[in-house]
């Protein structure tokens, strides 16, 4: 649902965002291009799923990658921040793709579907951003009976819990 992992990280690539503009605001017969544009357009879905796609990035480098999970502390912050950007992206989402408000009387599908898009992409990596501590309540269960630290999980265990 969420692609495939960036192979280069963001700080390397130089190009410009793509413009706002859908290809049915474009004349492409006329000889001049818009430069601006008022109102909801198809392209800002667009860019919107490039700015979503830099915090998966940071979710998977910072809770992912194979250094994650070896400072429980430092785990939570970063989930904590991380969570909060994704809820700040969606709230700074334009109204036409706010997947949390009413659209009663908006008839397009295209902002249908797209809205309907970013909302399934915005919870699957709240998932995952908090999925890392699904086993947690389990384990602390188990810390009181059997003195395994949590900061030493079982890992037997919690793969057993995965399936």
């Amino acid at each position: 649902m969420l692609g495939r992992p960036p192979a280069i990280h963001e700080d390397y690539c130089h190009v410009p965002l793509p413009s706002r503009l859908g290809d049915s605001d474009i004349d492409w017969d006329g000889d001049e291009f818009p430069t601006m544009f008022e109102g909801p357009s198809v392209g800002d879905y667009h860019l919107e799923v490039i700015s979503f796609s830099k915090i998966v990035s940071q979710v998977l480098r910072d809770l992912y990658s194979p250094r994650a999970g070896q400072n429980l502390t430092s785990d939570l912050f970063n989930t904590k921040e991380l969570d909060l950007k994704l809820i700040q992206w969606k709230q700074s989402l334009p109204r036409t793709l706010r997947f949390d408000l009413g659209h009663a009387f908006d008839r397009s599908f295209i902002f249908k579907r797209q809205r309907s898009m970013l909302a399934i992409k915005y919870h699957h990596l709240r998932a995952l951003i908090h999925r890392p501590y699904l086993c947690y309540p389990i384990m602390r269960n188990l810390d009181d009976e059997t003195d395994i630290a949590l900061s030493q999980p079982n890992w037997a265990l919690v793969s057993l819990y995965e399936k």
